[in-house]
């Protein structure tokens, strides 16, 4: 599912090809920031705890799959937030569609690199080290 238009956006499915060429692990990509946003709305009684945890245990089974390399990303996704959403709110209902409650793209994307440059510090300081 796509939310940009070609006309708007030229260069959007080339630059979101990227996501599918690089190696980044999903679970820094967007899994692990779902699960702790999720977990900070049902805390904060923004959505129902029962939602959270339906929405943390929905990613949980996710990443499991994505693991076993029973869940493939293609392009026909705007981005790795808009696929986890659908393949979430496919899975749980829409309970899924809480998911992004209080949370901009802009909070997903700078959450994801941070968590991702924080992982491969630690392994560039295996190497150097």
């Amino acid at each position: 599912m796509k939310f940009y238009g070609s006309h708007l956006c030229p260069d959007c499915e080339a630059a979101q090809a990227v996501l599918h060429r690089e190696k980044i692990p999903y679970e820094y990509v967007d899994i692990t920031g779902s699960m702790a946003h999720a977990a900070m709305l049902g805390k904060q009684g923004i959505i129902a705890e029962e939602e959270a945890d339906k929405i943390i245990e929905g990613l949980k089974g996710i990443l499991k799959e994505i693991e076993a390399g029973k869940i493939q990303f293609s392009a026909e996704y705007e981005d790795i937030h808009m696929a986890m959403e659908q393949i979430l709110t496919e899975r749980i209902g829409d309970a899924g569609k809480r998911l992004h409650t209080a949370r901009s793209r802009n909070d997903q994307v700078a959450l994801d690199m941070r968590l991702y440059v924080k992982k491969e510090i630690g392994e560039i300081k295996k190497l150097v080290i």
